[in-house]
């Protein structure tokens, strides 16, 4: 939990006495070094050279998608010295800048932590965007019969709340606006309170859980709302059943959800002859989690409640991490154990209909405070959507004086780069996954050695076939050698020429005479 650090006014006692140290939370660490730091990530981010794209979804047909959402960096943070260390590339990668210090005690570090999901939306996109990536799809297949889910996950302060309100106001005015003639939407809201369920639509009534004959599982006293008769009757009746929500006010809000939140919209489609069919679109406000500062104030009944939320949040994310895998992997089927907690069983359709359609949107903070929380949040949102194993981890280190130090020009920007034969097999799932969108797939134990020796035959085969393709992930393999090699060619020129000064400078000053470094830009003509 606590990390050693420097005062800005120490760094230069440092030089006088070498094993002058000052012991302090990480958090106030990054603060203090907060303009090397940030520093730090300008290198990176530049050195990325990436144009801001949109997000983008991938087309393979997953039960479950999972997208990442960063908020804004606000401005009452920035006046408590907050700085944004996430940053979110191509549309498909979250990377987290995590700004710690070495195990010396004197030096700083910057730890860039990438990961991979289906989808990611950064700063500067609105709901409207992220609600044409994530809810109009399952829009679309509940309005075709099938039964699609959307659930919210993040810590508290996240931007959780906003993203859901905005999401279902478009939802309802986009259904409304396609709604078959002689179609009905029924309105029903329950909130999960640990393991008992509640009708927020009926002063709060319990509600029991029981399984059918069929195998199905039955909200038994659950009431629905009469027929709507437009958005915005839709919307007042969620907004109704919103304020009778359990909630408490913590160190981030004053108004904090402690129990997950079911909207579901039950529309009855007619097909003919008196028939109709049913379809269930369902928006889940998953508990807001928290960070451990915030526990430290927590009640005996408090702490109950955060565990229970902890283990219904690891249920569901068990369950959708299994059937995430079953539709990638053919062939090989792992039950999905959703009977092991409340909050899934109320999502049993989500994990046995095969026609079912879901997603999932993690939210994550900017701030620099939240580093570790952030971090955790992706952790979990890359295992539920199985691609935990593409993720890459670069270290950068931070000296003191570095922004001073590229304000004036004294330094410039410096990447690490890993040649292709040196990859790991994770890096090499990474960089697969990035250049061909996801299409392309090798054995997961294959490293960068495999890797560099294939040739363009067997480029063509991982990408199912796809010649144009296969050709241009070689080339774009092909490329990254030759780029990587030319650097080490000019970085070795270079130092052989440094060399070269340095000796010819001690050979004069030892003559006696004064060295002069000539110009570079001197030209000598030849007639």
């Amino acid at each position: 939990f606590f990390r050693v650090t420097m005062a800005p006014a120490a760094k230069m006692a440092v030089a006088a006495k070498d094993d002058l140290k000052f012991m302090v939370d990480k958090r106030t660490s990054r603060k203090e070094n907060a303009e090397d730091f940030k520093a730090g990530i300008r290198q990176y981010r530049r050195a990325l050279q990436k144009p801001r794209t949109h997000p983008r979804v991938g087309s393979a047909v997953m039960p479950f998608k999972v997208f990442v959402r960063k908020r804004p960096l606000f401005e009452h943070e920035v006046q408590k010295g907050e700085y944004d260390t996430v940053t979110c590339v191509d549309g498909l990668r979250v990377t987290v800048h995590k700004c710690t210090m070495k195990p010396d005690l004197k030096h700083m570090y910057i730890a860039h932590k990438s990961h991979y999901v289906h989808g990611v939306f950064d700063e500067q996109c609105t709901n409207k965007d992220v609600y044409e990536g994530t809810a109009r799809p399952l829009l679309d297949a509940a309005l075709s019969g099938n039964t699609a889910t959307l659930l919210m996950y993040g810590q508290t302060g996240s931007g959780k709340t906003h993203t859901i309100t905005g999401i279902v106001e478009l939802s309802a005015h986009e259904l409304f606006r396609r709604l078959p003639t002689g179609a009905q939407v029924l309105l029903s809201s329950i909130e999960l309170v640990g393991n008992q369920c509640y009708d927020l639509l009926n002063e709060r009534e319990p509600l029991r859980l029981r399984d059918d004959a069929d195998g199905l599982v039955q909200v038994m006293g659950l009431r629905h709302t009469p027929p709507m008769r437009g958005p915005d009757e839709l919307l007042h009746w969620i907004s109704v059943s919103q304020r009778s929500r359990k909630s408490h006010a913590t160190h981030v809000n004053a108004c904090s959800s402690r129990s997950h939140l079911f909207i579901r919209l039950t529309i009855r489609l007619p097909r003919g002859r008196g028939a109709t069919d049913q379809s269930v679109l369902t928006f889940v406000d998953l508990a807001g989690s928290e960070r451990n500062e915030d526990t430290f104030w927590h009640d005996t009944d408090r702490i109950k409640e955060s565990a229970q939320i902890n283990a219904s949040l690891s249920v569901l994310k068990q369950c959708i991490r299994l059937q995430t895998s079953n539709s990638s992997q053919r062939g090989s089927f792992k039950h999905v154990p959703f009977r092991q907690s409340e909050l899934t069983r109320l999502l049993k359709d989500s994990f046995t209909s095969p026609a079912a359609e879901s997603a999932l949107i993690a939210t994550v903070s900017p701030t620099g405070t939240d580093t570790e929380h952030t971090l955790d949040t992706l952790a979990h949102a890359t295992v539920m959507a199985s691609t935990d194993g593409v993720t890459r981890t670069d270290h950068q280190d931070v000296p003191i004086g570095l922004d001073e130090q590229l304000r004036r020009g004294t330094k410039s920007a410096k990447t690490r780069v890993i040649p292709p034969n040196r990859w790991t097999a994770a890096e090499v799932q990474e960089w697969l996954a990035h250049v061909s969108e996801g299409y392309a797939s090798l054995p997961s134990g294959t490293d960068g050695k495999q890797l560099v020796r294939m040739s363009e035959i067997r480029f063509i085969q991982a990408c199912r076939g796809d010649a144009e393709l296969g050709g241009l992930v070689f080339q774009a393999l092909q490329d990254q050698v030759r780029s990587i090699n030319q650097t080490k060619v000019a970085s070795a020129k270079a130092s052989r020429e440094a060399q070269i000064e340095h000796k010819h400078q001690q050979a004069v000053k030892s003559a006696g005479l004064k060295y002069q470094k000539a110009p570079r830009d001197v030209v000598v003509a030849a007639y």
